[in-house]
C-alpha cells in the first residue's frame, strides 16, 4: 500500500514539476490530485474501519480532510488550494509510520 501511495503522490509532485516548462502538465497534474484524493480517503476508510479509532494521527487526519471540505463549501479563501498537497503528505508520513510500527 505505501507503493501504491508513493505513485499517487509522486506523480502530481513530478507533474507539477516538469509543468515549469511544460505548462499544460498543471492542469494535468491537478486532475491527478484528484486520484490521489480518493485513493487516501478510500485507504482511510478501510483503515479507520480495521483499527477503529485508535489512532490519533487518523483522527487528525479525518479532521484535516473534512475541514478541507467544509472550507472548500463555505469560504471563498482562494489559498485553500495548498490544504491537499499537505493533507497528502501527512497521509503518506502517518501511512509510513503505521508500516513501520507493525
Amino acid at each position: 500500500m505505501k507503493k501504491l501511495n508513493y505513485f499517487f503522490v509522486g506523480v502530481p509532485t513530478l507533474l507539477s514539476l516538469i509543468g515549469f516548462v511544460y505548462k499544460e502538465l498543471w492542469f494535468i497534474a491537478a486532475l491527478f490530485m484528484i486520484l490521489t484524493g480518493l485513493f487516501q480517503i478510500t485507504t482511510a476508510v478501510i483503515w479507520t474501519g480495521s483499527e477503529g479509532s485508535n489512532n490519533i494521527f487518523l483522527r487528525i487526519y479525518w479532521l484535516l480532510t473534512i475541514s478541507f471540505f467544509l472550507m472548500w463549501v463555505f469560504t471563498d479563501w482562494y489559498w485553500i488550494i495548498v490544504l491537499p498537497p499537505i493533507i497528502a503528505i501527512y497521509f503518506t508520513v502517518i501511512l509510513n509510520y503505521n508500516f513501520k510500527n507493525t
